[in-house]
């Protein structure tokens, strides 16, 4: 051990003391792995002594792998939220990276790679593989407003950092409520997204969901290749340069606020308002405007059906919801279009001139819930309702060519299992998204670019034409489905 005389301040020991706080572990848990006394442990967290330089890899390789092991409780499921984690050795390494730096940080040095300068950090080829925001992110205020810039080449990301970078974390989103004072500019590289790549589409569709409960603007430029660029206005910047196979070749990231106000304005001022990828609308706007039935008349029209929506709800009980979402004198007009373009849907289902897809856990939750979405207005149907519903769909369903229309079992990945699934509304003149983000706002949005639209095409097709998880929906089949919905449904009536 390395006596305390000489250190500056106990960032070790807090940060062990927090983490092992976390994780529900004991001192004497982590001194019997390592062999030594407990007291040795007391010593680290009061900061009268640190590990050694030569046993701190494996005191870091030990106390990562306990915590990793045998963390438990609500306060360590917190801990592994906030360290977003996407796998075991990636939580261990970033463990023993936060440990490496306060240990450094203690004894009042950096390692050859590091340097501390003007509260700045550089790494070269950082060992984890997502450097940014470890060592300052961390602190910083989630209840606050924020102004932040993102720039970075997305789908060249590893796949953790992808995945943290869209905004999710164990697969959940990292926002769950409505986060309009944080305005977030995000610029991407939309060169290296293709529709063939179903897992990078997805990914794309699900970090705007999640980004869509705060001020959200999306962008691309060939400028954000091989990048990753944060400012958080006033509080911090980041900067990675990637290399290949997705490594990081460097980072550097600082708090001082001439460099963080100098990348900010860098970045926010290079950003072509006309590089947006999508309009944010309403459903109001979208049929005063004709769009929406524009949607179902247009040739070619798709459907990727995350979750029940009115275009599946009975006529007769159309009047009972629209009564309850269009309550103003103002939605009259709205109102009346909602029912000309709900007949309408029905009609063109029935004559099979729409390609759908539809997520089997859409019905599940459907059933489960009695959640519809009813031209963007949360309803919730009664089990008699759902029930009535579910057989309309069947008969819909009969009147389909089979060939138009497909039910997807899984997701394509177990990344995004836990996630409501958004519909895409796909057709030769106009495409949108309602993108599922529990709020029901800000979540219609119309894709502006041709690159993008072309993309989206690719990726249904691909999807439509998957050998795994999705399925031709015989009649009989589908039928037999609906069946046992109609069924659970019946169950809950007696509830």
């Amino acid at each position: 051990m390395h006596n305390s005389d000489t250190v500056d301040n106990n960032a070790f020991g807090s940060k062990l003391e927090q983490m092992l706080t976390a994780a529900n572990i004991k001192n004497y848990t982590i001194a019997k792995s390592l062999n030594y006394d407990v007291s040795y442990i007391s010593k680290w967290i009061t900061g009268k002594a640190v590990p050694s330089k030569k046993n701190l890899e494996n005191v870091l390789a030990t106390v990562s792998r306990i915590i990793s092991e045998q963390g438990s409780g609500d306060s360590f499921d917190d801990f592994c939220r906030k360290l977003g984690t996407g796998n075991d050795q990636h939580f261990r390494e970033t463990i023993k990276q936060e440990l490496r730096t306060a240990y450094y940080e203690t004894v009042g040095e950096s390692k050859s790679e590091e340097y501390a300068i003007n509260n700045s950090f550089l790494r070269i080829s950082p060992e984890i593989k997502y450097p940014l925001l470890l060592d300052y992110a961390r602190g910083l205020d989630e209840e606050s407003p924020h102004n932040i810039v993102v720039m970075t080449d997305l789908f060249s990301l590893d796949h953790g950092s992808k995945l943290r970078m869209a905004g999710i974390e164990n697969h959940r989103f990292m926002l769950s409520k409505k986060r309009r004072d944080l305005k977030i500019d995000y610029v991407i590289d939309l060169s290296k997204l293709d529709g063939n790549n179903i897992y990078n589409v997805i990914l794309l569709i699900h970090m705007m969901t999640c980004f869509s409960l705060a001020d959200f603007h999306l962008y691309y430029s060939r400028e954000a290749a091989g990048k990753l660029f944060i400012a958080v206005k006033d509080e911090f910047l980041g900067i990675s340069i990637l290399g290949e196979n997705k490594h990081f070749i460097c980072t550097t990231g600082s708090r001082d606020k001439k460099k963080v106000e100098e990348l900010y304005e860098s970045i926010k001022s290079g950003i072509n308002p006309d590089s947006s990828l999508f309009f944010s609308t309403d459903m109001n706007s979208l049929l005063s405007s004709h769009e929406y039935l524009q949607t179902l008349l247009s040739p070619n029209a798709r459907w990727l059906v995350g979750h029940v929506t009115e275009h599946f709800l009975p006529p007769d009980l159309f009047d009972v919801f629209a009564d309850e979402c269009f309550t103003n004198e103002s939605e009259y007009i709205v109102r009346e279009e909602a029912k000309r373009a709900h007949l309408l849907a029905i009609n063109a289902i029935g004559k099979s001139q729409i390609r759908i897809m539809i997520y089997n856990r859409a019905l599940v939750d459907f059933v489960l819930s009695g959640e519809m979405d009813f031209f963007n207005h949360k309803v919730i149907l009664s089990p008699e309702q759902r029930k009535k519903t579910l057989m309309h769909i069947r008969e819909m369903i009969k009147k389909i060519n089979s060939r138009k229309l497909k039910i997807i079992v899984d997701g394509f990945s177990d990344d995004f299992k836990y996630i409501t699934n958004p519909c895409m509304f796909l057709s030769d003149s106009l495409d949108y998204l309602r993108l599922e983000n529990q709020q029901y706002e800000n979540n219609i949005m119309l894709s502006k670019d041709e690159y993008l639209r072309r993309i989206l095409d690719v990726f249904f097709e691909n999807i439509w034409n998957c050998n795994e998880n999705v399925f031709d929906a015989e009649t009989d089949d589908i039928t037999m489905r609906l069946d046992r919905f109609i069924e659970t449904s019946e169950l809950l009536m007696d509830i």
